[in-house]
């Protein structure tokens, strides 16, 4: 299940304590026989020619900071950044979240803050993001992880999530 070419040299390349991660998760790579028409302009470059010769990192995407730490799913008062979950997000347009994950109390969690004030299982959360890109086979969203637990810990969310189908991890 653990596949340590993908994650080991981002261990080698984090120089804090808190190892951030950004991760591309896209549904193209997983087409199968059902292989997009890449000359319809409206699936090719998010339906902007400009964009097509652009590389990721020369691109502008509606982010959520702590997209995760949300009313919708639990936060109160004093630890949550939005009105709205994860699900909400990403229907509204936004394609990069940055979530901190946690392994607390034996299970990986999302937290704002200290854990003790709220915290959504990060398999719940990572199964959210997963369920949006099967329905939206075309749509890609970037993933910062603030990653305060061992990678082994973050690699079983995504894989028990189903999201490390989606997962392009590169250095």
């Amino acid at each position: 299940r653990y596949n340590e070419a993908m994650w080991t040299p981002l261990v080698r390349t984090a120089t804090r304590a808190s190892m951030g991660l950004l991760v591309l998760l896209t549904t193209l790579a997983s087409c199968g026989d059902d292989e997009p028409d890449f000359d319809d302009p409206a699936l090719r470059c998010n339906g902007l020619e400009v964009l097509c010769d652009r590389t990721v990192d020369q691109v502008v995407f509606v982010r959520t900071h702590n997209s995760h730490a949300s009313e919708d799913a639990g936060y109160g008062a004093v630890n949550w950044n939005h009105y709205r979950g994860i699900p909400r997000q990403l229907e509204d347009g936004v394609r990069s979240l940055n979530v901190d994950i946690y392994h607390e109390e034996g299970e990986t969690v999302l937290c704002h803050g200290l854990c003790d004030f709220a915290r959504q299982p990060a398999v719940e959360a990572f199964a959210e993001i997963t369920a949006f890109l099967r329905a939206n086979r075309f749509e890609l969203v970037l993933l910062d992880l603030q990653n305060e637990t061992t990678l082994e810990h973050t690699v079983t969310a995504f894989e028990d999530s189903g999201l490390s189908r989606y997962a392009h991890v590169q250095i």
